[in-house]
């Protein structure tokens, strides 16, 4: 921190999984959106040290499984009254082709205020968008003759699952802050 700072209000959001990609076969389900920690630090001063950590959205699949999304972090290494102290988002799971979602999102932990990521749809019945985190909503899914799904908005939202079209491109997950 700066000269004269001596309160920091620390957020993270862990990044969104990706969904899956379909086929010709199979609907894919929707990632899980990353969790969300949010912390209020007093006492800091100049000489602590910190590390922060931002995780990246998990890519979607192609006709195939999307991979999981990326844990954001704070980290007060040293020094004031919070040593060694963690405020965690962890990524969302990733989504499946022709298998339901992780259940649960990203676990958040560490901070006053805390939320865990939603989980995203699952493959069957047209449900699989993915899950909306704190800071980001996924994109909604996409009609029957579409292979790409659409793309969330903001920060750490699950990717959408494809359509089961030949080919079909699940949604990256949304990066963390």
């Amino acid at each position: 921190p700066g000269a004269g700072v001596t309160k920091l209000i620390v957020a993270v959001q862990g990044a969104g999984g990706g969904g899956g990609g379909g086929s010709a076969a199979y609907h894919a389900s929707g990632g899980s959106a990353g969790g969300y920690s949010e912390k209020y630090f007093t006492g800091v001063s100049s000489t602590d040290v910190m590390t922060v950590v931002v995780g990246a959205g998990g890519g979607g699949g192609t006709g195939a499984n999307g991979v999981d999304g990326g844990a954001s972090q704070f980290v007060s290494v040293s020094g004031g009254l919070h040593p060694f102290t963690t405020v965690e988002g962890l990524g969302g799971g990733k989504g499946y082709i022709a298998v339901d979602p992780d259940a649960a999102g990203g676990v958040a932990s560490g901070g006053d205020i805390q939320r865990n990521g939603n989980g995203g749809g699952d493959d069957a019945g047209g449900a699989y968008r993915g899950g909306d985190s704190m800071l980001g909503s996924a994109g909604n899914r996409t009609g029957t003759s579409t292979t790409a799904a659409k793309a969330g908005t903001g920060y750490g939202a699950g990717g959408t699952g494809a359509y089961g079209v030949a080919g079909g491109i699940g949604a990256n997950g949304r990066d963390g802050v």
